[in-house]
């Protein structure tokens, strides 16, 4: 049997497969995976290379992520949150890469996380005066370090 977080990334895989309203054989298609491999991933009975999870992940749009552990928690509540808007907005945008900046976030690695330009992030981070819940006081991008 597959461990606990194989079967989750397995339920989040049908989950995103259902969601663009496609088939098990539609996607194995796009992937080059035969349709019977995907139905035994969803269903957790394989453990998959990291190879099918990475050409299940493009032919599904899903990026693919190493987060630092302490920054989970903040992921989860903004892709929930975005999950229930259908477009994503500039606001959306905006609030979630605040949210994580002040969780403590490098703007380097909100970039990565939303696929946008590090100087973006830093102008938003800029016009909302950026003031942190660690420091309690401004802070100031120049002197960050995204490390």
């Amino acid at each position: 049997m597959v461990a606990y977080a194989s079967e989750a990334i397995s339920a989040r895989l049908r989950a995103a497969r259902e969601a663009k309203g496609i088939s098990q054989r539609e996607l194995g298609k796009i992937a080059g995976l035969p349709q019977a491999q995907i139905s035994r991933i969803e269903a957790g009975q394989v453990d998959m290379r990291l190879s099918t999870l990475s050409e299940l992940s493009h032919a599904l749009d899903l990026e693919i992520a190493l987060v630092p552990r302490n920054a989970v928690p903040a992921i989860r509540s903004i892709t929930q949150q975005l999950s229930r808007h259908d477009p994503l907005d500039a606001a959306n945008i905006k609030e979630a890469v605040l949210r994580m900046y002040k969780a403590g976030q490098t703007t380097n690695a909100i970039a990565v996380a939303f696929g946008i330009n590090p100087g973006r992030v830093s102008e938003i981070v800029r016009s909302d005066g950026a003031i942190t819940e660690r420091t309690g006081a401004v802070y100031t991008l120049d002197d960050e370090d995204d490390g």
